[in-house]
């Protein structure tokens, strides 16, 4: 494409997205750590994703390239049938003969209820708010885009939400369409602690809220000495999924060192967010860390935190 100047064709996201569909899963796999590592967002990603898809082929190649036998076309006249004994030709012949059927319809059982139904057609999850909806999905650890199957969203082939345009990747289902609140404007020169309406977009979900207001707020990490200030909006219900962590995490060689007093945790959520607007309280300043499919742990002016991802 790059040869023949259509450098337009090497913006087109559906391109490389076309390309990805047709790769196995363990080829999709193997992509997103390669994108992950040496993608670029100054360079198209149908060029990264040719880089990766010339050095898979150049290793195929080069480590499971094997020449073929050498095949020996026998005349019909050389080949004579094999000629045997008497004995066996005068012994009966017993033959088991087994009547199978394909059971075409197979039966799935619903990972919510427990009935012999698709998950996403289930009554009892219909009848949730979307808020327990997406309560259950995180704990249940089940797709977020078909809702029948704890496979990864990426290698999932049903459709995005779609409802009220909606892009996200995720069930209808899990659609929460957000609230619109009608908001008056009094004055040009507000209070300090007047009301506003504040936007917060997240992964998977969207929440507004109307009466917003900001407040000062001192935050210190459990366990440490030093507090600090920092402005925050108020917000009636933060809609985040609760999290556990196990002592077991922390067992590992490298993450002995850290107290586990303030670092486990069981259906704990989570009721302040820190932002980049605090980004001074939670770069880091340590780092324990090995393999990459292993969890790190940062230093933070707030304490300890943990990163990663534990097996399911």
């Amino acid at each position: 494409i790059a040869a023949i100047d259509e450098r337009g064709y090497l913006q087109n996201p559906m391109l490389a997205r076309q390309v990805t569909e047709k790769l196995s899963p363990h080829l999709k796999s193997k992509w997103c750590d390669y994108a992950e590592e040496y993608g670029s967002r100054h360079e198209p990603e149908i060029i990264t994703l040719s880089r990766f898809l010339m050095q898979e082929a150049d290793r195929a190649v080069r480590h499971a390239y094997s020449t073929s036998a050498p095949i020996t076309v026998r005349s019909v006249s050389d080949v004579r049938p094999e000629r045997l004994p008497r004995r066996i030709l005068e012994q009966p012949r017993h033959v088991k003969v087994y009547n199978t059927m394909e059971n075409s319809a197979r039966k799935t059982a619903c990972y919510c209820c427990g009935a012999e139904h698709k998950t996403s057609r289930c009554k009892k999850l219909e009848d949730m708010s979307v808020s327990d909806r997406w309560q259950w999905a995180k704990e249940t650890n089940i797709c977020y885009l078909c809702l029948d199957s704890k496979h990864r969203r990426f290698m999932c082939k049903s459709k995005r939400c779609g409802r009220d345009e909606c892009k996200q990747m995720h069930h209808v289902l899990l659609h929460a369409p957000p609230r619109e609140d009608n908001v008056i404007a009094a004055t040009a020169h507000r209070p300090e602690n007047s009301n506003e309406q504040v936007l917060l977009k997240g992964v998977t979900s969207m929440q507004r809220e109307a009466d917003s207001q900001e407040v000062d707020l001192e935050v210190q990490g459990e366990g440490q000495a030093d507090s600090y200030r920092i402005k925050a909006r108020t917000v009636k219900n933060l809609t985040l999924g609760s999290q556990s962590i196990k002592p077991e995490v922390l067992q590992r060689p490298y993450l002995r060192k850290i107290s586990d007093e303030h670092l486990t945790y069981a259906n704990a959520k989570p009721r302040v967010l820190i932002g980049a607007d605090n980004w001074h309280l939670i770069v880091t300043r340590r780092l324990l860390s090995r393999k990459r499919n292993e969890p790190a742990a940062s230093l933070t002016r707030l304490g300890w935190v943990l990163h990663g991802t534990t097996p399911r």
